[in-house]
């Protein structure tokens, strides 16, 4: 539901991208195989004509404006990533340096995670009388703060870009 100036939400043109995206698609698959005038997975070897129901030219006619239309959405998305701001952390940040920290969140948060494993255990080598135990050599309470608060982080950040794509209009008119 476009704004009150009938710009669209950020999550609404992320949505209507997609929604073009896929019906982009569907018509390019239609013309493709109008081309080929085969399509083996759908029809075996027998030859193939369009419908007498489906026009050619307004389907490429129609591919061509969605296009288009992609094409001023997907503008008015990345002008509004880098131009919508909110806080995190106490700083003024873009959506578009949102999503990049978030990224950053999480790929940390794999490494951390593996950290983590690693220091929850010693090693134990059992020798005849003796068991031989070597410690992990990484603090197991800082590793679980560091993991923590990385996952409070990514949340937070998620919720931010959340809050943003839902609360910020782009500039473009719904059609």
């Amino acid at each position: 539901m476009p704004d009150s100036k009938g710009n669209l939400y950020i999550y609404e043109t992320i949505a209507e991208i997609k929604r073009i995206s896929d019906e982009m698609g569907m018509i390019k698959g239609i013309l493709e195989v109008a081309k080929r005038k085969k399509d083996s997975q759908l029809f075996g070897t027998d030859e193939l004509q369009l419908s007498k129901d489906v026009d050619k030219e307004a389907l490429e006619t129609k591919y061509d404006r969605l296009s288009k239309r992609k094409i001023k959405l997907s503008h008015a998305l990345k002008e509004a990533n880098f131009t919508k701001k909110g806080l995190f952390k106490g700083s003024e940040i873009s959506i578009a340096e949102a999503i990049e920290t978030r990224f950053s969140l999480k790929t940390e948060n794999d490494d951390l995670y593996e950290n983590l494993r690693a220091s929850a255990f010693d090693r134990v080598i059992r020798k005849e009388e003796r068991d031989i135990v070597i410690p992990s050599g990484i603090d197991y309470r800082k590793s679980h703060d560091k993991y923590m608060q990385i996952l409070d982080d990514y949340k937070d950040i998620s919720n931010l870009i959340h809050r943003l794509n839902h609360s910020e209009v782009v500039n473009f008119k719904d059609e």
